[in-house]
């Protein structure tokens, strides 16, 4: 199958939000773009992610624009690990807010994005997976 045109690409939309304790606090859509698969030298896939807040509040929260890798750890894991920087919301809020409680919204989120995406993975894997002879 040949590789999607800009013109097929589609954004993908999802509620993202921090998790404490397992529970799902509060969540937003965001729409989350990724670039072409990158595959390094050692073995590393990296995709570039972006996503950002949809409606009419979403720019009240944060962009995140970063790179997932995927690596392959022995024969039979994958360590998935996101390298991003977030723009925080409402440019005017001081830096000592943002460290306070964004950042910490947005690690949070970010974990919280990481864990569903690690199940996911792993139950495609599982799924996917023959039986032992």
């Amino acid at each position: 199958m040949p590789p999607a045109t800009e013109d097929e690409v589609r954004p993908l939309r999802m509620t993202v939000g921090p998790e404490i304790a397992g529970l799902h606090l509060f969540g937003k859509q965001v729409e989350v773009t990724l670039g072409e698969p990158r595959c390094q030298g050692d073995g590393r896939l990296m995709l570039a992610i972006r996503w950002m807040g949809t409606g009419p509040v979403g720019s009240i929260f944060p962009v995140l624009d970063g790179d997932l890798e995927l690596a392959g750890v022995g024969e039979r894991a994958t360590q998935v690990t996101l390298f991003g920087r977030y723009q925080p919301p409402l440019q005017r809020l001081s830096a000592s807010v943002d460290r306070r409680l964004f950042h910490r919204v947005a690690q949070s989120t970010v974990r919280a994005f990481l864990r569903r995406l690690a199940t996911a993975i792993s139950s495609q894997s599982l799924a996917g997976a023959s039986p032992a002879p």
